[in-house]
């Protein structure tokens, strides 16, 4: 969805809306097709479709990764007391939104690690926003970098995901960090989960 050159800058990529369009389609279709749909047997037969924002160039930043000192292993809460996940610190992303600047740490799923020693690796990068609980889901969203080279990055929050338990309360799902959070509303990305029996989505399900 995004070309960029090297260095990164707004002006070096342009943002192809269709395809974002297009990817929201096809893990729709995925949800609501597919044996490993995190949905409920219900959501599947109501046909429950998931809803975003409208695509928006505006939420596509530039970032710069800044390495962690020492790359500690992180014990993540869930939402399951009895279970957690242990993430590698890679970093924090630093950024600008909005005209303001914030910083959300970065991380490598241990079992990820492990299970492929070289790699390709993803940044799993969660986060809250003043969206939460109102448009998007109350336990905040994800978003997946694939990890680069160098330290300069785009961060797409068009991107931003619910985690399964948005969908069904069976999973279980990293806690967002407390210091992962933007003091704004990031109107980007995937919107909260609603059945159909309980909300209209005839419109913006796609947008």
């Amino acid at each position: 969805m995004i070309s960029c050159g090297e260095s990164n800058r707004q002006e070096d990529f342009s943002y192809d809306i269709q395809a974002t369009l297009t990817l929201r389609q096809e893990k729709n279709a995925y949800f609501l097709n597919s044996p490993d749909s995190p949905l409920t047997e219900e959501d599947i037969s109501n046909r429950s479709p998931l809803s975003y924002f409208p695509p928006d160039q505006s939420y596509i930043v530039r970032a710069v990764l800044v390495p962690a000192k020492t790359k500690d292993t992180i014990v993540m809460s869930t939402t399951k007391d009895t279970v957690t996940k242990k993430m590698k610190l890679m970093g924090a992303m630093t950024f600008a939104l909005k005209d303001n600047q914030y910083k959300l740490n970065a991380y490598i799923p241990l079992k990820s690690l492990e299970k492929n020693p070289d790699g390709p690796y993803y940044l799993f990068i969660p986060f809250t926003d003043l969206t939460n609980g109102k448009e998007t889901y109350a336990g905040g969203r994800y978003i997946d970098i694939p990890l680069a080279e160098g330290f300069e990055y785009l961060i797409d929050f068009n991107e931003a995901y619910n985690p399964y338990c948005a969908y069904n309360k069976s999973y279980t799902c990293p806690i967002v960090p407390e210091s992962n959070h933007i003091s704004i509303e990031v109107e980007a990305g995937e919107k909260k989960f609603v059945s159909i029996d309980s909300a209209d989505h005839s419109s913006n399900a796609f947008e």
